[in-house]
C-alpha cells in the first residue's frame, strides 16, 4: 500500500469514518481499518461495496490505462455514490480517456503536469494537490546507525526505469573510498545489482525494508535517477521524504523528480549518466 495513502489515512482516522480497501496484500493485514478483497477481486469487491455504506468513495489511481482502469475500478464506477479520483501517474489518452474521467465528481492530481494534462478535459473539476509527509512522524524516526563514509542511497522498485543499475554502475566509477551505497526494494534488477556488488564492501544491497525512513535519514544523499516517470507516482513520495529531512537529492529530469528538486540550491538534477557520476 502506498505510504501516501496510509499518511492520509493516520490524519483522517481521528476525524471521519475511513475504511481502505485494497487487494489481498500481506503488508496491509496489519492496518486496523484495511478491508483486504480476495480474488475473485471484481465480484468480492462488489459484494463488499454493496454491504458496506458508505457516502464518498476515492480511488487511488496508479493504471497509466484508461480502459485497464476502467475494468479494473468496474465495481465501484456501479455504485451511485459521490466518487473522487486521485490520480497517480501519467494517464494515456485514447479511446477510453473520457469517457473514465467523467464518472467521476472531481479529480484531484498529484503533480502540475499530471493536472495540466486532465484538466484541457475537465476544467475546473480537476485540481492539484500534492502528496505531503507528516513533519512530526519524521522527527520520530530514528536513524540506522553508520559509519563515517558518506551515505548514498536508492530506495524503491528495483525495475529498469527507476534507474538502480545505471546508479549502480555510476557508483563503481566512484574514485573515493571515503563513500558507500545503499540500494533497498524488490524488482526484476535485483540480481544484477547483488552481482555487480559482490566483494565490495561499501556497497549495501537489500531487500523490502519495513524501516525504510530509518534508512533514509541515515544517507547524506538519495539518488532518484528515473529514466521515464510516466509509470511511477507523479510525485517521488520517496524524493518528498528524504528532502523534508534535510537530504541532497540527485535526481534525473524526468517530471516525477525534477519538480521536488531545486537545482544545485537542494540538489542536483541530471540528464545523463555522465551527469550522474559527476554530481556523486
Amino acid at each position: 500500500m502506498s505510504n501516501l495513502i496510509k499518511e492520509l489515512y493516520s490524519y483522517l482516522n481521528n476525524k471521519i469514518d475511513v475504511k481502505i480497501i485494497s487487494l489481498d496484500k500481506q503488508e496491509d493485514r496489519k492496518i486496523k481499518d484495511n478491508i483486504n478483497i480476495k480474488k475473485p477481486y471484481i465480484i468480492n469487491l462488489l459484494r463488499k461495496l454493496k454491504k458496506e455504506k458508505y457516502d464518498i468513495l476515492v480511488i487511488f489511481n496508479t493504471i497509466e490505462s484508461p480502459a485497464k482502469a476502467l475494468f479494473y475500478y468496474l465495481p465501484i464506477l456501479m455504485i451511485k455514490k459521490r466518487k473522487i479520483l486521485y490520480q497517480g501517474t501519467y494517464l494515456k489518452k485514447g479511446l477510453f480517456y473520457s469517457l473514465f474521467l467523467k464518472l467521476f465528481d472531481r479529480v484531484f492530481c498529484v503533480s502540475p503536469y499530471i493536472n495540466n494534462s486532465i484538466k484541457k478535459e475537465l476544467g475546473n473539476r480537476c485540481k492539484y494537490i500534492p502528496p505531503g509527509v507528516n513533519m512530526k512522524n519524521l522527527s520520530y524516526v530514528k536513524e540506522i546507525k553508520k559509519n563515517k563514509r558518506v551515505r548514498i542511497g536508492f530506495f524503491g522498485h528495483l525495475n529498469e526505469n527507476k534507474g538502480s543499475k545505471i546508479l549502480i554502475d555510476a557508483f563503481l566509477k566512484v574514485k573515493s573510498k571515503d563513500c558507500e551505497l545503499i540500494i533497498a526494494g524488490k524488482g526484476k534488477m535485483s540480481r544484477y545489482l547483488i552481482d555487480k556488488s559482490s566483494g565490495r564492501d561499501n556497497i549495501l544491497i537489500y531487500n523490502y525494508l519495513k524501516n525504510v525512513k530509518s534508512f533514509i535519514k541515515s544517507c547524506d544523499i538519495i539518488c532518484l535517477p528515473f529514466l521515464r516517470s510516466d509509470k511511477i507516482l507523479g510525485l517521488s513520495l520517496t524524493g518528498i521524504e528524504a528532502k523534508a529531512m534535510g537530504k541532497v537529492l540527485i535526481g534525473s529530469d524526468a517530471k516525477a523528480i525534477s519538480q521536488i528538486i531545486n537545482d544545485k540550491e537542494d540538489g542536483f538534477i541530471i540528464k545523463d549518466r555522465k551527469e550522474l557520476l559527476k554530481k556523486i
